[in-house]
């Protein structure tokens, strides 16, 4: 894998923590709880949750400073239905 690979791996990994249960229930998840549950440092985490967010793909919420999933996300989802999904459908 290239290191931008890796890179986008670990956003992935970010995206899937603030779709959980867990953060859908605590409306976010902050940055020290999105670093325990994908095993980066809070450092790390702070900087893609930054760049993330200027890019409208998380939210943070100036309250409670957690983060959540960002209004980019959902205009992407709101496409799906229209374009459909890629490769072969079942029957």
């Amino acid at each position: 894998m290239t290191v931008s690979g890796h890179g986008l791996r670990r956003d992935l990994d970010l995206l899937e923590a603030l779709a959980s249960t867990e953060a859908q229930r605590a409306g976010g998840l902050g940055v020290v709880r999105l670093a325990e549950v994908t095993g980066r440092e809070k450092s790390q985490v702070s900087r893609a949750l930054k760049a993330l967010a200027l890019e409208g793909v998380v939210e943070r919420d100036p309250d409670t400073l957690r983060y959540c999933m960002g209004r980019r996300l959902f205009r992407w989802s709101r496409a799906v239905p229209r374009t459909g999904w890629c490769g072969p459908r079942s029957r």
